[in-house]
C-alpha cells in the first residue's frame, strides 16, 4: 500500500462506518416512531396479528437505511480527500 493509499482507505473505513450507524439508527428510530404505535393498534384488534414482523420491518428499515448512510459516508469521505488534494487557493509564489 502506498502512503497515499492508506489514509484514504481509514477515511472511508471511518465514514462509512459511521454514516451506516447513523443510517441504522435512524431506519429503527423511524419505524419505532412512526410505524410501530398504529401496529401495535392493529395488534389489539386483530390478536393473530404476527409481533414478528414489527421486528422484521424494523431490521428491513434500518438496514436500508443503513446501505443509505453507508453510500453517504463514502461520498462525504471522497470529497474530504479531493478536497485535500486540491486547495482552495493556489499557493503563492
Amino acid at each position: 500500500m502506498t502512503r497515499r493509499a492508506l489514509p484514504l482507505i481509514r477515511r472511508l473505513e471511518t465514514c462509512g462506518t459511521i454514516g451506516l450507524v447513523c443510517g441504522a439508527l435512524l431506519g429503527a428510530l423511524f419505524v419505532l416512531i412512526g410505524w410501530f404505535p398504529s401496529a401495535l393498534a392493529m395488534h389489539a384488534d386483530n390478536p393473530t396479528f404476527l409481533l414478528q414482523s414489527l421486528l422484521a420491518w424494523c431490521a428491513g428499515w434500518a438496514v436500508v437505511c443503513g446501505a443509505v448512510g453507508l453510500v453517504v459516508g463514502v461520498i462525504v469521505s471522497v470529497l474530504v480527500d479531493v478536497g485535500d488534494r486540491f486547495p482552495d487557493h493556489p499557493p503563492r509564489q
